[in-house]
Parts: structure tokens; C-alpha cells; sequence
């Protein structure tokens, strides 16, 4: 049985989930920083990863922005 979520819920949901994807590319970074043998291969990795939750972190914050517009 799906539900109808209100606008002002999802925006919710989505400022946390912007705060918790921002939160875990700070502690990748740390991670990455911590990590002292980071041969190419490694580094290769970090990268892949590092585009991987920018690009989700912009999907949530493009689509805030859409919901943003729909309360106004």
C-alpha cells in the first residue's frame, strides 16, 4: 500500500539525506587521508568513489530544488 508523502515531508527527507551524504564524503576523506600506502591503484578507487557520492549528493540537492518549487 504506497502512501502520499506532503512536500514539506520530502523536503525533509532529503535535507537529511543531504547532511548524512555530506557527512560520509567527510569521513571518506578522512579515511583516504589516513590511508598512507595509497598506491595508484588505491587512488584510482578513492576517486571512483569520491564521483560516485558527489553525484549522488547533487541528485539530492537538485531535486530539494524541485521540491522547493512546487511549495512556493
Amino acid at each position: 500500500m504506497a502512501t502520499r508523502w506532503s512536500v514539506k515531508k520530502k523536503l525533509e527527507l532529503i535535507s537529511t539525506l543531504i547532511k548524512l551524504q555530506e557527512y560520509q564524503i567527510r569521513k571518506y576523506h578522512d579515511m583516504r587521508a589516513k590511508d598512507s600506502n595509497c598506491t595508484g591503484i588505491a587512488w584510482d578507487s578513492w576517486e571512483h568513489t569520491f564521483k560516485e557520492l558527489d553525484k549522488k549528493l547533487e541528485g539530492y540537492r537538485q531535486l530539494k530544488q524541485e521540491l522547493k518549487g512546487e511549495v512556493k
